[in-house]
């Protein structure tokens, strides 16, 4: 029994005197890799062997000018070694990178993993001015990705992308990992707001005659949209006791009159109606019939509380053949006559 307690009190004094070991989840390993260098060279290495991450400072007391550039270098083997691209701490804008070329006297962070790698360093290049100071330390804390301009890097590596401002030109990762740009265009020539419907324009976009007119074309072949059913529908309220010709709808420049729909309700008296189109006042100057012919006796003939309605499924059911013609009323005799029309102009 005090064998094994001995044992046990041993034990628990070894792992207490241990040192946080390469390998552990809290480990840390720092050091100094360059120490007020004012000269090229590689400077001392970092063992990370079991490590996860590293942080450089890069701290040029004396600005770094001239191209004076510190390089930040791993190695696999312990023997060769190669560029790492860093990330640049405290800063949103900055792009990763593997060097840092005529640091100001700003202290600057970078972070880098280092999974795999057993040696770290910075090695200085191209010295022309400035005193270097470079501190690591590394963690076996797991690597956090970063997000710099809406683009998310991990290991250095462009993961995935973020939102980017219209102008700019947006990267793409293509299946080769080839990162390539495409540009959007200068404006959104055709744009339809869905809410209530609507046609709009977005960033000089096109009237919506036009937009109307590619509508009509899907798949390069044309097709038919109903006047009645792409544009917003106007009402005319018809409340007549005359036999007097009276324009109902004014015509409009360069656009004819669709009919949506009649609705003519049970009449006070016998009477034949009309709808004609013409021009004048009134339809002085009568072009053509729009439910008969050309007068109130070639119109439906309605018997006393008769009426009739004319409807096509939201399509069109008769129409004005000249543009900017008016609707005009008809009767053959006075007589009440009420009822709406449903219709459009284009």
């Amino acid at each position: 029994m005090r064998r094994a307690l001995l044992l046990l009190v041993i034990f628990v004094v070894a792992v207490s005197a241990q040192s946080p070991g390469v390998g552990s989840i809290w480990s840390t390993v720092n050091g100094t890799l360059q120490s007020g260098a004012v000269a090229n060279g590689n400077g001392s290495t970092l063992a990370v062997n079991g490590l996860s991450s590293v942080i450089y400072t890069v701290n040029c007391s004396v600005a770094c000018s001239g191209g004076t550039t510190i390089n930040f270098e791993g190695s696999a083997d312990g023997t060769n070694y190669v560029a790492l691209n860093t990330v640049q701490l405290g800063t949103s804008t900055a792009a990763i990178a593997t060097t840092v070329v005529n640091q100001g006297t700003t202290i600057t962070a970078w972070q880098v993993p280092v999974a795999g790698l057993q040696l770290i360093r910075a090695r200085i290049s191209a010295y022309s001015a400035g005193t270097i100071t470079v501190t690591a330390n590394a963690t076996a804390a797991s690597y956090d990705p970063k997000i710099i301009n809406g683009n998310v890097y991990v290991g250095g590596a462009l993961l995935g992308i973020g939102q980017q401002t219209a102008s700019a030109s947006l990267p793409v990762i293509l299946p080769s990992a080839t990162v390539t740009t495409l540009t959007p265009p200068a404006a959104i020539t055709n744009y339809a707001n869905e809410a209530g419907g609507n046609l709009a324009t977005l960033a000089g976009a096109v009237s919506a005659s036009v937009i109307q007119q590619n509508i009509k074309q899907i798949g390069g072949s044309a097709v038919y949209v109903d006047p009645c059913m792409v544009n917003t529908p106007l009402k005319y309220v018809v409340n007549f006791a005359t036999a007097t010709t009276t324009t109902m709808i004014a015509g409009t420049s360069g656009k004819q009159t669709y009919i949506c729909g009649i609705s003519i309700l049970p009449t006070s008296a016998a009477v034949n109606i009309n709808i004609v189109e013409g021009t004048g006042t009134n339809c002085s100057s009568i072009s053509a019939g729009l439910i008969g012919g050309t007068t109130a006796a070639t119109g439906p003939n309605l018997s006393v509380n008769g009426g009739f309605v004319m409807f096509n499924g939201g399509y069109w059911v008769t129409v004005t053949t000249t543009a900017a013609d008016n609707v005009c009323y008809m009767a053959s005799a006075t007589s009440q006559v009420s009822g709406v029309i449903k219709y459009v102009q284009q």
